[in-house]
């Protein structure tokens, strides 16, 4: 008997604010030209391996007490938590070209009336996609 189990990092499916993209439009276009999401996984993999483990934990001890199977997808909430941290501490700035980028440099931000503030962190222009964020298990 063998466990596998996939991994997924995505988000769920809003319009983005003041765009005609949504929010799988534009984060795929992140990941396409700045690996965000694989970054993510590939940098943070300890922290998400840890995650993972107390989370199977829980599972088995609730299938072998309860006699409870285990859901098909499962909403991982320690790593999307994560994942937002990841963004707001810029960790891949510096580690990926183009990384702090220049929207972020120069305070591009859709949420403010004039549209640009104080220098604010990569892939944070309107905050839509950080938090429609999810991570689950299938």
């Amino acid at each position: 008997m063998g466990l596998n189990l996939k991994l997924c990092l995505g988000v769920n499916v809003v319009p983005e604010l003041d765009s005609s993209a949504n929010t799988f439009q534009v984060a795929t276009w992140m990941e396409e030209k700045y690996s965000l999401f694989s970054k993510f996984a590939e940098i943070e993999a300890d922290s998400i391996a840890i995650h993972l483990e107390t989370y199977i934990e829980g599972e088995m001890e609730n299938m072998l007490k309860f006699d409870v199977a285990p859901k098909q997808i499962h909403f991982i909430d320690k790593i999307t938590k994560d994942f937002q941290d990841f963004i707001d501490l810029e960790k891949l700035a510096g580690v990926v070209p183009g990384v702090p980028t220049g929207a972020a440099l120069k305070g591009t931000n859709r949420r403010l009336k004039l549209k640009h503030g104080p220098r604010r962190p990569s892939f944070q222009d309107t905050g839509t996609m950080e938090a429609s964020l999810l991570t689950w298990i299938e």
